[in-house]
């Protein structure tokens, strides 16, 4: 991923005013590594997790019920598992979750700046996606295109909703 500036006066002032934390969402993302099969396909994976967490929303408030925390304020994370079918939902606190996956994940920092409502039946999502023989473990993407773009996506009523804010014309 590439972002061009005309000065680097125009890159500083970016890198500052919250690009700095858009790039690190969207590398977490695409998994660390700038797969360009991934980051092409970034948008579908995340209306699909969308849908996913949404459609089976009381499967992953039981799956929370059973998952053992190491401490009250321990968060829990969501793994949908694109590379089998039927999608399968496993649940981590996100202390095991980095010690399951290793290096193969994104970084634990953008997890942990991530901040989540009282009322949401999961903290964080994660998505594992195959690529040939490799798998990759993708922080939210549904997350970080909302973070970087302002993007929202998903499924509501059966029908597909993308939502990208305008910017008024000046």
């Amino acid at each position: 991923m590439l972002t061009r500036y005309c000065s680097k006066d125009c890159q500083k002032d970016a890198w500052e005013s919250g690009h700095r934390v858009h790039c690190r969402m969207l590398r977490s993302a695409l998994g660390n590594q700038d797969v360009r099969e991934i980051r092409k396909s970034l948008p579908v994976i995340a209306m699909i997790e969308s849908w996913i967490c949404e459609e089976r929303v009381n499967e992953i408030k039981a799956l929370d019920k059973d998952t053992v925390k190491t401490s009250p304020d321990d968060r829990s994370i969501v793994e949908v598992d694109l590379t089998v079918y039927p999608i399968e939902l496993n649940l981590y606190s996100l202390r095991d979750y980095f010690l399951v996956c290793g290096s193969h994940t994104f970084e634990r920092e953008v997890a942990e700046s991530i901040t989540t409502s009282e009322e949401s039946p999961y903290d964080l999502v994660a998505v594992k996606v195959r690529l040939g023989r490799e798998y990759y473990s993708l922080f939210s993407p549904a997350t970080a295109l909302g973070v970087a773009f302002g993007w929202t996506s998903g499924i509501q009523g059966g029908r597909y909703i993308h939502d990208h804010p305008q910017t008024p014309d000046t």
